[in-house]
């Protein structure tokens, strides 16, 4: 397990193994935080192979477009069969999913003992990507000081992104970040986060 900075916090962080498996690493995160408690990328991909199994009417022997298990160096995980792998893993916790102002509005709620997962949108000229978004995970949330002293409800969130290795970083940095990127958007689809 690697550590990440942000101002002068350390965060534990988890980096995603294949080009495609932000979402694995996520949900590891998400663990993590939550628990203590890492379940590991096997059992994660296994769930995540069960979820897309059900969702395909499939009882068993995973198959994506009928040709083996899911590959993440080809492709990542829907919103949907995310939430769905959480509910397996967390199921106390009643995962759902939030999409645009709706979802913002819920990170303000984001600790690390309450991780939400933010998609971020994967430029469309990337064809080779059949799922379109990129996870990473809020882990806290706090005040600004220009919030505080203009009286407005702004806050900075601090998300931990599994396809870097270095600083964690705020939602502020990172949309600018990746405003101009050649592959992710600057632009938050969801947010994934539990609703008890």
């Amino acid at each position: 397990m690697n550590y990440v900075k942000h101002n002068s916090k350390h965060y534990r962080h988890i980096s995603q193994v294949h080009q495609y498996s932000c979402g694995v690493a996520s949900i590891r995160m998400a663990g993590l935080y939550m628990n203590g408690q890492d379940p590991g990328g096997v059992v994660v991909k296994r769930v995540i192979n069960a979820a897309e199994d059900a969702a395909a009417g499939q009882s068993q022997g995973h198959l994506i477009n009928n040709v083996g298990p899911h590959n993440f160096d080809t492709s990542g995980i829907s919103i949907n069969t995310t939430v769905k792998a959480l509910n397996s893993l967390w199921p106390r916790k009643k995962w759902t999913h939030s999409a645009g102002d709706a979802g913002l509005g819920v990170l303000r709620n984001a600790k690390p003992s309450n991780p939400m997962l933010v998609a971020f949108k994967l430029r469309s000229t990337l064809t080779y990507d059949t799922r379109g978004k990129h996870l990473v995970v809020a882990v806290e949330t706090y005040d600004t000081p220009e919030a505080d002293r203009m009286d407005e409800d702004e806050r900075t969130v601090v998300l931990l992104d599994p396809a870097k290795k270095q600083n964690a970083g705020t939602m502020d940095t990172y949309l600018g970040m990746y405003t101009s990127s050649t592959y992710i958007t600057g632009s938050a689809v969801a947010v994934i986060h539990a609703t008890t």
